[in-house]
């Protein structure tokens, strides 16, 4: 892998190592279904196939990748490119030993993973409206409620796109 997909890769490797039982995607494409709206879908490694990510509350929590701007062609070597990150999650699993709502726990354990990478954080959008613009089949009502939290972190990153 090189360019952005390198970088999100590590960025996934410090994420599992900080939160261990994340399922952790790469970077989603965004495409839009005239019969529902946009869905984000990842690659499936090794098969040259898609598919959805959907929000599963069997699972202890996921998250993926979107770039959010093109890229600027005018620099050949560097990029610089804002990268949104979204999770959702199960915080009961995640942080079972935590007796208040975990919500910051989480937040510290992306902020820490995030540290010592590439992608600078600029903020953090909770709740179901961090979701927003995805179809409204994708997200509902219960999966931002208690134990359930939704929210993107929004990042900048420069990346060489000939680097892997």
């Amino acid at each position: 892998m090189i360019g952005i997909d390198a970088e999100i890769e590590k960025a996934k490797a410090e994420l599992v190592k900080n939160i261990p039982t994340l399922t952790t995607y790469g970077r989603a494409n965004l495409n839009e279904r005239d019969e529902i709206g946009i869905v984000p879908e990842v690659l499936i490694y090794g098969t040259n196939e898609y598919k959805d990510v959907l929000i599963d509350t069997s699972i202890d929590g996921l998250c993926f990748f979107v770039q959010e701007n093109d890229i600027d062609i005018s620099n050949r070597t560097y990029n610089n490119v804002e990268v949104s990150i979204y999770f959702a999650v199960n915080l009961k699993k995640l942080y079972p030993t935590v007796q208040e709502r975990a919500t910051e726990y989480l937040h510290r354990d992306i902020l820490n993973s995030l540290r010592d990478g590439k992608f600078e954080v600029t903020s953090i959008t909770r709740g179901r409206s961090s979701f927003s613009d995805f179809a409204a089949e994708f997200v509902k009502i219960g999966d931002n409620m208690q134990p359930y939290y939704l929210c993107k972190v929004s990042t900048e990153i420069e990346y060489n796109i000939n680097k892997c």
